[in-house]
């Protein structure tokens, strides 16, 4: 899927030939494109997937960020946010916890300007509205 994605198929080719472009290639590439080259010291080929590391801040560690193609961002937000087994359960439970020592004073002034009604109130609301 990443060859196929238009931003990831020039990293995913200069990491199989292991030469890193020179910024004068790079300038026709897009702008997502640009910024993983930024990456390159970061990027690796696992398993012929292209993949960033990173290390915690004790650097005993090193993990793999997978880098997703456009066509399954939306899907793998979904999955990781909105499933049973995901460290999120939607946007509902997040906004359940808002209340409005979460909103700062200077927001809620500004809104209560414009509307009588908090707005973690309305959100919470409004967003009960499209998640039935």
């Amino acid at each position: 899927m990443q060859i196929e994605d238009k931003d990831l198929t020039p990293i995913v080719r200069a990491l199989q030939s292991g030469i890193k472009p020179s910024s004068l290639e790079v300038q026709c590439w897009s702008p997502a494109s640009r910024h993983y080259w930024l990456l390159w010291d970061l990027l690796a080929l696992v398993g012929g997937l292209v993949v960033k590391r990173f290390k915690k801040q004790n650097a005993v560690e090193t993990f793999y960020q997978l880098l997703t193609p456009q066509a399954l961002t939306a899907t793998v937000l979904r999955e990781c946010h909105d499933s049973i087994i995901s460290g999120h359960f939607g946007i509902l439970s997040q906004m359940s916890t808002c209340t409005p020592s979460h909103v700062t004073s200077a927001l809620q002034t500004n809104q209560r300007a414009r509307n009588p009604e908090p707005l973690w109130a309305r959100l919470r609301q409004g967003l009960r509205s499209r998640h039935p």
